[in-house]
């Protein structure tokens, strides 16, 4: 994956300061930056009085501050049974590598990762991340995960907003098989905790791609299906939903005030976030 697709993801505004904080909040100390006042209320901090304003104007204000903190961010990787669709490369492998190079550039800004494996429940958390050794020991956990099972995103994503309070981005890997319905709820329930999200939508390879079709029309075998029709077509079926899916996603983007972030990873576009969904 391309140096810059994963900047994409990772990059917002940024601290014009000599600090190493990424990111702002309004404090509830006195350290930080002044960007405002408001009226006082009994029940303020008397220590965050402007008292050189009241002696300009005899009225009492408490000031505003901002501070600034490292900033957290939390991949969530879909490992429910529709991730492993797709030949010769799946869109699970395809999302392991993604989720691998967001760590490898998250850990070299200094970020707070978080590592986060789901299915409809999680079932592998991963904090901390730092150094060679972590990313070691994450590779590892990944390279022996299959994916099975159901999604339920908005579950996920709740238990982790639970489980840690921190603000932070939310960077979700997933192939689109989610509603867009379910994206909203996880999205909503995000912005409620003070964090943001991005949804990235990962393909695997299509068939159309396959190097033994490149040379005619081939018929895979498939002797387990009770399927009559091609692994081929039930694909292109496949990915057409997924796609109708995504373009739902990329609809709500257009809401006046949006909620989350699309960008897509596919095998001809490395990321792309501006289109929202491939269009062959």
């Amino acid at each position: 994956m391309k140096a810059a697709a994963v900047r994409q993801i990772l990059d917002r505004p940024g601290m014009r300061s000599m600090m190493s904080g990424m990111a702002r909040h309004l404090g509830p100390t006195g350290s930080g930056i002044v960007v405002g006042h408001r009226t006082y209320q009994p029940g303020d901090d008397y220590r965050l009085l402007d008292w050189p304003l009241f002696a300009r104007t005899g009225d009492l204000h408490v000031r505003k501050m901002e501070q600034e903190m490292d900033l957290h961010v939390e991949l969530l990787l879909d490992a429910s049974a529709s991730m492993g669709i797709g030949t010769p490369l799946r869109a699970f492998d395809r999302a392991r590598s993604v989720a691998a190079e967001l760590v490898r550039e998250a850990v070299a800004r200094r970020f707070g990762v978080i590592a986060t494996v789901f299915r409809s429940d999680l079932i592998e958390r991963r904090s901390g991340l730092r150094g060679p050794e972590a990313m070691s020991g994450m590779r590892l956990a990944l390279q022996n995960l299959e994916p099975e099972g159901s999604t339920d995103l908005p579950r996920c994503v709740r238990q982790s907003l639970l489980r840690d309070r921190r603000r932070r981005m939310l960077v979700i890997l997933t192939d689109g098989c989610p509603d867009p319905e379910a994206v909203r709820l996880a999205a909503h329930d995000a912005v409620r905790s003070g964090c943001s999200m991005r949804v990235v939508w990962v393909e695997g390879t299509p068939l159309e791609e396959h190097p033994a079709l490149r040379r005619g029309p081939v018929r895979l075998p498939d002797g387990t299906s009770v399927d009559l029709r091609s692994p081929e077509a039930r694909f292109r079926l496949h990915l057409a939903r997924v796609r109708r899916r995504v373009k739902a996603l990329d609809a709500l983007k257009t809401l006046p005030r949006p909620a989350f972030d699309l960008l897509v990873a596919s095998s001809t576009a490395e990321m792309d976030g501006t289109q929202g969904v491939r269009d062959d």
